[in-house]
């Protein structure tokens, strides 16, 4: 038996393993939540694919010649990303909390 499983070394330990981020339900553009979800995801995939071409350039300017532009392209890229990032967190729909509490804010 593997350990983490039932019956595994740590059966009797309270260890939670965390799950992948699911959505629920069918698909709703109009949703806030389902947006948000959807930034989550793309911002997600726009680091993998900086991580990976970047890693990538930077490995075969070490095999080859160097070229002198890639630290440029490396840095307005990682703008670009940290740029996405502030998009994300900027449009995040608001909590329920925060909601009512600007909600009973602007009935006053």
């Amino acid at each position: 038996m593997r350990p983490g499983q039932p019956g595994g070394e740590n059966s009797g330990s309270s260890t939670r393993v965390s799950m992948p981020i699911r959505w629920y339900g069918p698909a709703n553009p109009t949703d806030p939540t389902y947006r948000h979800f959807s930034r989550v995801v793309n911002l997600t995939l726009h680091g993998m694919a900086f991580a990976a071409i970047n890693s990538g350039l930077w490995f075969v300017q070490g095999l080859r010649h160097p070229w002198h532009h890639l630290p440029l392209v490396s840095e307005i890229w990682l703008v670009l990303l940290i740029t996405h990032l502030l998009v994300v967190l900027r449009l995040r729909p608001a909590t329920d909390a925060a909601a009512s509490v600007s909600s009973s804010a602007h009935n006053d």
